[in-house]
């Protein structure tokens, strides 16, 4: 999971595909300029 680290956004929880965590990302830069620091989560 991908979590934005200054406005809470989270990506959904995935199982060992990084696909579609990191097209969320994306979109999320995409749609939010200046959010463009993550932290990764893993379980």
């Amino acid at each position: 999971m991908f979590q934005r680290l200054t406005c809470q956004a989270e990506s959904e929880v995935v199982d060992n595909e990084p696909e579609p965590v990191k097209m969320w990302a994306l979109r999320h830069t995409r749609l939010n300029t200046s959010h463009r620091r993550f932290k990764l989560t893993t379980e």
